[in-house]
């Protein structure tokens, strides 16, 4: 019952991080959970499992792993550049007020 279960977790852990991993369509950092999802269900079948599902849990729940982090470092450094480009923008607005009303003055 408990290679069952195990090796049925593994199945289910594997195509959930798979049907992530390949759907990659959306923004990033909006597969962490589908990752994470992933890891978790890797874990009975290292827990639960012959050391055979043991050893490709491990591997599954590594992959999972690595994935979230990855999606996740994606995410931050998407919003790092939107942020510069913001502040970019907003300085050279600065400027460019800050240039009229010098030539207002000058008027």
């Amino acid at each position: 019952m408990k290679e069952k279960i195990s090796r049925t977790s593994l199945v289910i852990a594997v195509i959930v991080v798979l049907y992530f991993a390949l759907l990659g369509s959306g923004s990033p950092g909006s597969m962490v959970i589908g990752y994470t999802i992933g890891a978790v269900l890797a874990v009975p079948s290292i827990i639960l499992g012959p050391w055979e599902l043991r050893v490709s849990g491990i591997l599954g729940l590594g992959i999972a792993v690595f994935l979230a982090f990855h999606d996740h470092d994606s995410e931050q450094r998407v919003r790092s550049m939107i942020r510069q480009q913001i502040q970019e923008k907003q300085n050279k607005d600065m400027k460019d007020d800050q240039a009229n009303h010098v030539q207002q003055g000058i008027r």
